[in-house]
């Protein structure tokens, strides 16, 4: 399995990143930072043709962008939100079937999973 890890502008911590390392899991970390609160068009196109070399993408909270590209791409998005409530997660491309977003407030999963996000999933704040 190969991911690609992608940072945002605001979140450029690598404990997740070690932690899949440590796991045994190829993972590389994209050159590209994605906003995490807009749809950037201009990286989408340059994210789908990244993610061709990869079985998946993830991210530290949600990014739209990312969504986007893996959407396009037909690839899995895994993102772990730890912020609360945020705001992106009520976007259509969280609702995307390539999207699987985790979240660490189980409150917020259920009103996601009732407006139709449904492939979100609860999941503990990590520590290191």
């Amino acid at each position: 399995m190969r991911i690609l890890f992608v940072h945002s502008l605001t979140i450029q911590r690598d404990d997740i990143l070690w932690g899949i390392i440590e796991l045994g899991i190829d993972v590389e970390s994209s050159t590209t930072l994605v906003d995490l609160d807009a749809v950037e068009e201009d990286k989408v196109e340059s994210l789908v043709a990244e993610l061709a070399g990869y079985d998946l993408a993830f991210s530290q909270n949600f990014s739209a962008t990312l969504a986007e590209a893996c959407h396009i791409a037909g690839k899995p998005y895994l993102s772990w939100t730890y912020d609360s409530p945020l705001v992106a997660l009520y976007r259509k491309e969280a609702a995307y079937e390539t999207s699987y977003p985790f979240h660490f407030d189980k409150k917020q999963c259920q009103r996601l999973k009732a407006a139709g996000v449904t492939n979100i999933r609860h999941m503990p704040l990590p520590a290191n």
